[in-house]
């Protein structure tokens, strides 16, 4: 990346020194840019102060960062010309805190609001999520709205970067790297982007290495004001604040639905992801597997976002809109293994298993998502204990693991639980028990326990006549 300085016809002070402070950066001389950024501030330059704040706060031409002389640079900016990039840069180093910049959300608030004031679009997005989060304290969903809708509907979108969206610092990416263009499009797509922890984290990669060039690179990026920056986030947060609305009428929840594909559409696996669920469950729309698959398949292919594994392989599990195929569904399970563990994920691993007649395979995977809470997968365990599947028969162990399923409400074990105590659990029949588990079990929705109930209702009327 190069930035191409316009000199005004009629140089301020420190002009100059801006100038060949930019013409090192561009060389990467970062040592010599510095000098010359420093001498340009001494003139109360508003662009020299500022590049100078920014390069002690990624640390270019230092041995080691200082945010805490960014942080006064970029008060200094602020104060003398009302600078929104100063102001925001500012914001973020009190909302995260940084080394000997202690973390301050309430001076957080005050610096983010008036950049979003002045017009920077970033800071206008994290307006929006810190009101419909709750990160500045009280949750405002309301002003959460103004503020992201100023970021969809702003029509601002240069096709020319420019740095701090002032036309005298065009930025030319021609010469740069495509995975690096690839890389800063993925990551600004995904999520805000803080300009603070991208300068830590290119300072620690080393700004020449390859991990540090592409961190330059979006940290630059986020200094350019565009639309883009932050458009797919606050679509999806708009989108998504929408939906949850509990009075939410059918117009507003087409125009949540439409946010949520365009941020998807720009790129955001998040959005793809929740489009998808949509498509998945019919809600909002018609209901469409094929449709979900699409969505998950390309929220999977953005940025392999890992939840998505998880959704094709449920509908691969399932043969929801395609054809059921348990091996493609393992497949996609095993992967999302290795980033996260998900009870359901194990409780559908389980039963392919099962139906494969791996029992011991299926015994593991279901005592796997037992063990993370999973009622259904307690119950499997209880019958696997009871018939002998891929374990030694156990009727202790079989009604240990139902009393677990029980207690987590899973009627079909409550069920059980009951026939166990009417057949005589070790010998001894206790219709009072049992009669209070199928009890459970019909008022948890399992039709078959009314029969008993009623039975054991019965014969207890009988006994109380003396039948």
């Amino acid at each position: 990346m190069e930035v191409r300085y316009t000199m005004k016809d009629f140089p301020e002070p420190g002009d100059k020194d801006l100038a060949n402070g930019i013409s090192y950066m561009n060389k990467s001389d970062f040592k010599n840019a510095l000098k010359h950024f420093e001498k340009s501030a001494t003139y109360n330059n508003e662009y020299g102060l500022l590049f100078f704040g920014i390069f002690l706060l990624l640390g270019f031409g230092l041995s080691k960062r200082d945010p805490a002389k960014a942080l006064d640079t970029f008060k200094k900016v602020a104060h003398l010309f009302s600078n929104r990039v100063a102001h925001y840069l500012i914001g973020i180093l009190y909302y995260e805190g940084d080394k000997d910049v202690p973390q301050n959300i309430q001076s957080a608030y005050h610096w983010i609001l008036n950049a979003a004031k002045l017009g920077w679009i970033d800071a206008m997005s994290q307006m929006g999520f810190a009101y419909c989060s709750g990160a500045f304290g009280k949750e405002d969903k309301k002003k959460g709205v103004h503020w992201l809708e100023k970021v969809v509907h702003n029509d601002s979108r240069d096709t020319v970067l420019y740095l701090f969206g002032n036309k005298e610092f065009q930025i030319d990416m021609t010469h740069q790297d495509d995975i690096v263009l690839s890389s800063v499009k993925g990551v600004t797509a995904a999520s805000i982007i803080s300009p603070v922890q991208c300068a830590a984290q290119c300072f620690a990669a080393n700004p020449f290495s390859s991990n540090g060039i592409i961190y330059r690179a979006i940290f630059w990026d986020t200094m350019t004001n565009r639309q883009n920056t932050s458009l797919a986030t606050s679509q999806l947060i708009l989108g998504t604040v929408y939906m949850e609305d509990d009075g939410i009428s059918t117009d507003k929840k087409k125009k949540a639905i439409a946010l949520l594909k365009k941020s998807g559409e720009n790129g955001n696996a998040k959005a793809c992801l929740t489009i998808g669920h949509l498509y998945e469950m019919g809600n909002g729309v018609d209901q469409d597997y094929s449709e979900a698959m699409a969505w998950y398949l390309k929220s999977k292919d953005i940025e392999g976002e890992v939840d998505a594994l998880q959704s094709i392989g449920r509908l691969y599990f399932t043969g929801h809109g395609v054809k059921q195929d348990f091996m493609l569904a393992l497949s996609y399970f095993n992967t999302y293994n290795l980033h996260a563990e998900d009870r359901e994920v194990y409780y559908m691993m389980a039963e392919i298993y099962k139906i494969g007649k791996d029992y011991k395979q299926s015994f593991l995977f279901f005592s796997k998502a037992a063990d993370l809470g999973h009622a259904a997968s307690a119950t499997r365990l209880g019958l696997f204990y009871r018939i002998g599947f891929g374990v030694e028969k156990s009727e202790t162990k079989s009604f240990a693991w139902m009393q677990k399923a029980a207690a987590l409400n899973c009627p079909m074990a409550q069920f059980t639980l009951g026939q166990m105590h009417y057949d005589g659990y070790k010998g001894k029949s206790d219709h009072v028990k049992a009669l209070d588990y199928f009890e459970k079990s019909l008022k948890n929705g399992f039709a078959p326990a009314a029969f008993m109930v009623e039975q054991l209702k019965f014969q207890k009327s009988l006994r109380d006549l003396h039948i």
